[in-house]
């Protein structure tokens, strides 16, 4: 797909959205080793990211 010919409506310049999709993921992989890195399990550490995911997302609610 060619993203410099999709219109750009936010006045910015285009964006490659799995770009986007790539920092989130660095983001949240991040938190992820820091809570384990603090003391937190593995699974303690997934429930609390997923937990953090669905509030940027709202939660799930509509």
């Amino acid at each position: 797909m060619n993203f410099e010919s999709i219109p750009d409506f936010t006045g910015g310049p285009p964006v490659e959205p799995s770009s986007d999709a790539r920092q989130v993921a660095a983001a949240v992989y991040g938190q992820y080793t820091a809570l384990t890195g603090v003391g937190f399990t593995e699974a303690q550490a997934m429930r609390l990211v997923e937990m953090m995911i669905a509030a940027m997302a709202g939660g799930g609610r509509r």
